[in-house]
């Protein structure tokens, strides 16, 4: 069964020279299945394999829970952004969201004040982002540490490897140990909804040399990001690197 609604999708493009904002009406087509009624999060599918994106919160005494889901094109190994939880000097490890990671002497660190450094320069409560391996037996091992600008949100990256779902909330899935909580209110961001669609007509790839301005020939920015709105929700935003286009 569809339904057809009048809704606004409010597209704002922001840089360092000037903000334009853009509110185009469209016509948004709904689809109600079967499932009406049921978290957002279970249009994805959930199953042991894919990848997602997930923002979300660390709860004391409950995890992480999950606000927005987004699944990636293919698996990954894992990636945290938060806040280092407590570390372990004897044994070299930190731990993010409940997870025990080992730091090793070929972890790299990316910023090149902490280099030389290494793990003695890490913090317990500091913002870092770390890209890691998981070994056979499970174990975690720090690939990459950044600890510089690193975003003010929390995020996980990586594949599921249990999936523990009924679309009765809270549910969860895993990754390689890490339990991430899925509460009725966690969205699932669909890279085929219509509000990407409709991004990918309006803005197009804007990061290719051969993107046209949508402000007829004024350069507006190196850095765009692009924030879709629907029912005064910020339902997708993505980020633009203009550096290299070409505007007449």
């Amino acid at each position: 069964m569809y339904a057809i609604t009048q809704s606004k999708l409010q597209v704002t493009l922001m840089s360092l020279q000037k903000t334009i904002l853009l509110t185009i009406i469209i016509a948004a087509i709904m689809i109600v299945s079967a499932m009406a009624g049921a978290p957002e999060y279970m249009q994805a599918n959930l199953k042991v394999g894919q990848a997602f994106e997930i923002k979300g919160d660390w709860v004391p005494d409950t995890g992480f829970v999950a606000s927005d889901l987004e699944e990636l094109p293919k698996p990954r190994r894992p990636k945290l952004r938060g806040i280092i939880q407590s570390i372990d000097r004897e044994k070299e490890t930190v731990t993010m969201y409940g997870m025990t990671i080992e730091i090793k002497d070929k972890t790299e660190f990316l910023d090149d004040l902490a280099r030389g450094a290494g793990f003695n320069s890490l913090k317990v409560g500091e913002r870092v982002e770390i890209s890691c391996k998981v070994e056979k037996d499970g174990e975690w091992e720090a690939r990459r540490i950044k600890t510089r600008g690193v975003k003010n949100s929390n995020k996980i990256k990586g594949t599921l490897t249990r999936v523990s779902v009924d679309g009765k909330a809270p549910d969860t899935v895993e990754i390689h140990g890490l339990i991430i909580i899925l509460k009725r209110s966690t969205d699932f961001d669909d890279p085929s909804s219509h509000l990407k669609q409709m991004e990918k007509r309006i803005l197009g790839d804007l990061s290719k040399s051969s993107a046209s301005d949508l402000s007829s020939g004024t350069r507006f920015g190196d850095n765009v990001v692009a924030e879709a709105q629907y029912r005064q929700n910020i339902r997708t935003t993505s980020s633009y690197d203009l550096g290299s286009s070409r505007f007449g």
